[in-house]
């Protein structure tokens, strides 16, 4: 067994037609029940990396393990993608059936699961994505957030270890890209799931465990938010910014106020007394 539960060891892609490599040797391990977040700007990687996860795509050169899995062995793609789950950017392209608990356990019933054990499951997954009062809902009468939290809700039915959630807020509206982060973070804080968090979000990456930045096919920075977002013109030079409170404090301390750098807006209410009481 790998002793990380995800380890990617010089992987390098290129696809047909393109000059320049998807990802150049990335190495990376992500560890039983972290909360990783990936950005970076379009054509970064982070897309084809998260597609490597469960062997939608595989490694031309290197290795990526999951569960100590190689995902190059074809012999191991039942086992890989039973423990890792995979959330695309547009819930419609996810949504099969033409009722919410229908769509939960269509996988279940390809894979041949008793009806008892579905049931069960079904029930478990909407619960965990706060969607049980919509399982006789028809999905396109969802808004766009309800719908990736029955999507969620499909992947959780499976009983994985990991989600890998490839920009999912991207198409939502702030309500729903909320509530999708309220129960990725639920899931990975009650239940234990490791989380691939794929954003353009700095706000989202800003409640993740841990940022990886990806630039040009390769890792660019690797840390936990507060050590990444202190890299603001590293950050800014590869097309991306930091959180807004974040550059709100970088302004401040410029100015010559005290105040400790924040990454999100509670601990920035929470600096501000701490410098009003003094």
């Amino acid at each position: 067994m790998a002793e990380h539960f995800i380890s990617c060891k010089n992987v390098c892609f290129n696809y047909e037609g393109r000059s320049d490599a998807a990802l150049k040797n990335v190495s990376l391990n992500i560890d039983k029940g972290e909360l990783v977040a990936v950005l970076g700007h379009n054509g970064s990687g982070k897309s084809t990396l998260a597609k490597h996860l469960n062997g939608i795509l595989t490694a031309q050169s290197g290795d990526v393990e999951v569960a100590g899995y190689n995902t190059k062995d074809e012999n191991n793609i039942f086992n890989l993608r039973s423990r890792v789950g995979m959330v695309f950017q547009n819930p419609d392209n996810q949504l099969v059936a033409t009722i919410v608990e229908e769509d939960v356990a269509f996988a279940l019933e390809n894979l041949g699961v008793e009806p008892k054990e579905i049931r069960k499951r079904v029930d478990e997954a909407l619960e965990a994505v706060g969607m049980s009062e919509f399982k006789l809902s028809q999905p396109h009468k969802l808004s766009g957030g309800q719908k990736q939290r029955v999507a969620i809700a499909g992947v959780l039915a499976m009983s994985p270890d990991c989600i890998v959630l490839d920009e999912p807020t991207a198409m939502l509206d702030p309500k729903g890209r909320a509530q999708v982060m309220d129960t990725i973070i639920k899931l990975n804080r009650e239940r234990g799931i490791t989380v691939v968090l794929i954003t353009h979000f700095m706000e989202e990456a800003a409640l993740c465990d841990r940022i990886v930045v990806m630039n040009d096919g390769e890792v660019f920075l690797d840390g936990e938010p507060k050590e990444v977002f202190k890299h603001a013109q590293k950050l800014k030079d590869v097309g991306l910014a930091v959180p807004d409170v974040t550059s709100l404090c970088n302004s401040l301390q410029k100015l010559g106020v005290e105040i400790e750098t924040s990454i999100n807006k509670d601990e920035f209410i929470e600096n501000i007394q701490k410098l009003l009481i003094g």
